[in-house]
Order: structure tokens, then sequence, then C-alpha cells
């Protein structure tokens, strides 16, 4: 099995291992008690407000004014990629939306609402990343929805349904390259997230309890997938996550893990629904709404990147919430947050948790989580600094102390082998399959660069090879040309 490291920590650069997922739980489940116990518009204004920083940052980058030098340049803010900063202001556009449609918001505040959603599109479709989009269209099709709802207009809401729902299935098909758009919708990123999708079921119908391990995808990646993944682009194309948080979960964790988190996202969406129709918390739930079923896209094509699934995991449990709420207080559209907050009070007195409480508690576990986080972190800058001078001393130290990861022991035979101490880098990388089997990096140096090995130990590390990425053609070749010339 891979290091518990791996799996506790998750791989590096993703950082979604079992600590991760558990900050996420514990996050969600406090949402649901502030949502039960207060109004939540404060948590949405703190979203949007942060929205707006994420938003000035993009236009910084854009007009290339940048202060920080990143490693790379482009329009990502600071999540890392222009995905999670499309799909971000995707989701901070959707809630400004709802806040312009209040029936209480000020023109002006309106204005302000709808000139920053103009200014969030135009700065996704500069980005060229289709996520952001999808989320906004995604959103602004289930505020309609809730509009004719709302307005009970029946036949206009079927038609608009059917309509929408039709065009929705053109639109998918053609970015997988089927149907009469598949000529002008289809992406090659979209086929990739095929070919990623396919590998994590297969990894979840193989091993279905327990999974292959937590944020271990990359490592079985390339057995998983099929031979047109491997011969689309080559088979140097690999990927560490399945480009679908479901199927990551349920890869990584067993059907049980998977299932929960699809059934909490399909309940939430149910509950805020019958909330709605219910007329309970009208603005509120007509916030949440179109959240989650953006947040949809984001969970069926993207990866669960820290700074986007935090709130995700917080809508979840706010949806849950305000619809528990229902049973301490039936608040109707238009009834003022403040009668709330005194018909709630009344109702934390004869609760075991306060508001008071859950906010000092949420925090000081956060604190606790982030202290926990650190060590890779530290261990990352470390192995930088010995890596700047060349020191694989200071390195193979950092990479084997607490925090060091499988992404930092191949980095250190990488460079060992980049200074022809191969004989080290064979070293190191027998010491890595000790740990990690499935280490196809590892195994690799073992063949190629193993000669002070004996023939024995590198047939079994070309068999182990070969049996972590039975579809690359290629290797095969490359291998058996290797024994030829070891006759």
């Amino acid at each position: 099995m891979p290091l518990a490291s791996d799996q506790f920590w998750g791989s590096w650069g993703r950082a979604t291992g079992l600590l991760t997922y558990t900050c996420l739980v514990v996050l969600c489940l406090s949402s649901a008690l502030f949502a039960y116990l207060a109004d939540i518009s404060r948590i949405l204004s703190i979203f949007v407000r942060l929205g707006y920083f994420i938003t000035g940052y993009t236009v910084v980058q854009l007009l290339e004014l940048d202060p920080i030098n990143w490693s790379q340049k482009g329009l990502f803010a600071t999540l890392g990629n222009i995905n999670f900063m499309s799909s971000f202001l995707g989701l901070t556009t959707l809630t400004m939306l709802t806040f312009a449609l209040g029936e209480k918001t000020r023109m002006s505040s309106r204005t302000f609402y709808v000139a920053m959603g103009i200014l969030n599109i135009y700065l996704i479709l500069t980005s060229k990343s289709i996520q952001g989009l999808a989320i906004i269209l995604t959103g602004i099709t289930t505020i309609t929805v809730l509009q004719l709802l709302k307005r009970e207009l029946k036949l206009a809401l079927l038609g608009f349904s059917l309509s929408a729902g039709f065009l929705g299935l053109l639109v998918l098909s053609g970015a997988a390259g089927q149907g009469p758009l598949g000529r002008f919708l289809v992406q090659e990123t979209v086929l990739f997230r095929l070919d990623y999708w396919k590998a994590g079921f297969a990894m979840t119908l193989s091993n279905p309890l327990y999974g292959v391990g937590i944020d271990q995808y990359g490592d079985y990646y390339r057995e998983y997938r099929d031979q047109l993944a491997t011969e689309r682009t080559g088979p140097s194309r690999v990927s560490n996550t399945a480009h679908n948080i479901f199927l990551d979960i349920s890869s990584g964790s067993g059907v049980p893990s998977g299932f929960i988190f699809l059934f909490l996202n399909i309940v939430a969406i149910i509950l805020l629904f019958r909330s709605f129709q219910k007329r309970l918390y009208l603005s509120e739930v007509a916030s949440l709404i179109p959240l989650m079923a953006g947040s949809q896209i984001f969970l069926l094509i993207s990866i669960n990147q820290i700074g986007v699934g935090v709130w995700i995991f917080m809508f979840i449990g706010l949806s849950f919430g305000v619809f528990a709420r229902k049973g301490t207080t039936r608040t109707l559209a238009g009834g003022s947050s403040q009668s709330h907050s005194k018909k709630v009070n009344s109702e934390v007195g004869r609760s075991s948790l306060t508001l008071k409480q859950i906010v000092p508690m949420t925090a000081l576990f956060s604190i606790i989580g982030l202290a926990i986080s650190l060590p890779p972190n530290f261990q990352d800058a470390r192995f930088l600094r010995a890596a700047k001078s060349q020191d694989l001393v200071a390195m193979q130290e950092s990479s084997e102390s607490l925090g060091g990861l499988s992404f930092h022991r191949e980095k250190l035979i990488e460079y060992a082998i980049k200074q022809g101490r191969t004989t080290d880098a064979v070293t190191w990388a027998m010491e890595e399959v000790a740990f990690n089997p499935r280490s196809y990096f590892a195994w690799s140096t073992i063949v190629f660069y193993g000669d002070s090995l004996n023939l024995i130990q590198r047939e079994e590390a070309s068999k182990m090879l070969i049996e972590l990425d039975p579809s690359n053609s290629p290797l095969r070749t490359e291998i058996q040309n290797l024994w030829k010339r070891l006759g």
C-alpha cells in the first residue's frame, strides 16, 4: 500500500487527503448548525466580498501588474489555475445575481452587482475556461426556474425546462464530440476528462468497498486507463485526479463514501426546493439553490481544489441547516432577519449548542487542522532550498522526514539521475518501492538505470512496470530493446 502519509496529507499539489476531507466534513456540519441558528446572509456576504478580491486580483493579472512573481503566468488570481478562478467567479456571480434580484435591494446595489457580474463573465471569457461559464449558465437557468415557480407560471416553466434540458444535452454531447454540435464544440480537454472519468469509474468498480486509497488516483491511473486514453496523446499524459469529485471520492474511498457524498448533494437540493415551494426563508433559499446547482457543475468536471471546495461543502451544510430550521420557526418570505433572530434565540436556549459556541469551536478546529497540515509545506520548502544548492544529502533528509511525500522522494531520485549518481538513484528507488510499490517512476529508475543490480531484480522490476502500465505499448518495446542489449 502507498505510504500512509500520502493518504493522510494527500498527493503533493492537491492536498486532498484524509486530513482535508475531515476538515471539510467538520466545516459542513458547522455550517449546518450555523444556518440552523442564524441568518446565513452574513456568510454569503463574506463569500461575495471574497469574490471582489478574486475579481480585482484577476484584473491586475490581466493588466500584467501582478506584484507576485508566480511560477506561471495567467488569469488564476490566488487559486493556482484558470479553471479554479473561473469556477470561483462563476459561483460569486450567481450570488451577486440573486442579491440583485432581492426585493429590498436598492437600485444602486443592483447596478453594482450586475456590473460586477458582467466583469466576471468578461474575465472568464478572457481566460478561455468554460467551467465558470457553465456554472453561470446553470445558475441562471435555475434562477429562471425559481422565478417561474414563484409566479406559478406552470406552462412557461414546463416549456423553459424542456428547452433548457434539450439545449443542455446538445451542448454536453457536442463538447464530447457527439451530436450535431460535435464539430463546433468539441474540446480536447473534455476528451481528456472522459479518459480520466473512465479510469476513475474502473477503479471504483474494481475496489468497491475501500477504493484504491485516498488521493492515490495518480498511482493507479496508468493501470486503469484504456488503450484509447493511452494512445490519444501518448502514454506520457497522466493524471492524479479523476477531474470529477464524485469519482475521486468513490475511487479513493469506495462506493459507500462516493454514494454518501452524492446523496448529500441530491438531498440538499431537494430540501431547498421544498423550502422554496413552501415559501420558507425565501431570500436565503433563492440564493442557495443556484449556488448548489452551479456547484454540481464544478463537482462533475473539476478537481476538489481547497479554495473552491471549502465553499461547496459550506453550501451543502447551509442547505441542510436552513431546511432544518423550519422545525424551529416558520419564518415566511419577507420576514425580517431581526424577527427571525429573536425567534431562533428563543430556541437556542433549549439547544445544546449556541452560535457563540459553534464559531469559536470551528475556528479552533481550523487552527488545529492548519497546524497539522503544515509539515509537508515545511519539508517542501526545505527540499527546495536543498535542490537549489544541489545538496542531495539535505534533499534526502527532508524527503524522509515527517511531511516528506512520495513526490519529494521521486524528485530526489530524479535529481540524482541528473547529477549522474545513478547508483544512489537506484538505491533510493529500491527504498521507495519498499514503501510505495506503485511508484511508477521508482520502478522505471530500477529498470533503466539498475546496472548495479542483478538481472533477476531488473526482470522483476520490468514485470512490475508493465503491470502498472499495461496499455503502454512503447514501454513494452523499450523494455524489450533493453533486454536485447543486456543479452
